[in-house]
């Protein structure tokens, strides 16, 4: 089942001033996944659909190395180690009123994984060419991107 766009904007707009209830505190992930000169980013259907790095939260008592492995399976069906994990950093963001710590890994791929986009929660996936990224891409990944060149 595909949810339109507009939706997950009318949602985010009205969980706006609530996101700090929902995720505050609570242990996000994300994954620069690269392939040559490629980065493959995605644009979730829920918040301002900016095209972001891949990931998500961790369950309760989950490391920050298995929520990216599971997030990476559910959302893109990639299939990853911990040992092709590389620890890049720690950051505590601010998102409306969440303050919540994002641990970043990238992963390099020789050959081109193949993905296929879990649609309920994705409303795009794409390869892009580093030098060549998207006008509308969400801050942590425009600051992760620049500091990995």
């Amino acid at each position: 089942m595909r949810i339109p766009p507009a939706t997950g904007r009318i949602v985010y707009k009205f969980m706006r001033p609530f996101l700090g209830l929902f995720f505050s505190g609570k242990l996000r992930t994300r994954a620069l996944i690269i392939h040559k000169s490629q980065i493959l980013l995605v644009r979730n259907w829920k918040g301002r659909q900016r095209w972001t790095l891949p990931g998500g939260g961790a369950k309760n008592n989950e490391s920050s190395q298995g929520a990216i492995i599971r997030e990476l399976k559910e959302e893109l069906g990639l299939n990853v180690k911990k040992t092709e994990l590389e620890f890049i950093s720690e950051v505590n963001h601010v998102e409306g009123s969440a303050k919540y710590p994002v641990v970043i890994y990238r992963l390099k791929f020789v050959k081109k994984p193949t993905f296929s986009m879990h649609r309920p929660e994705l409303i795009d996936a794409e390869w892009w060419q580093v030098n060549d990224l998207p006008v509308n891409i969400d801050e942590l990944t425009e600051k992760t991107i620049t500091q990995q060149r």
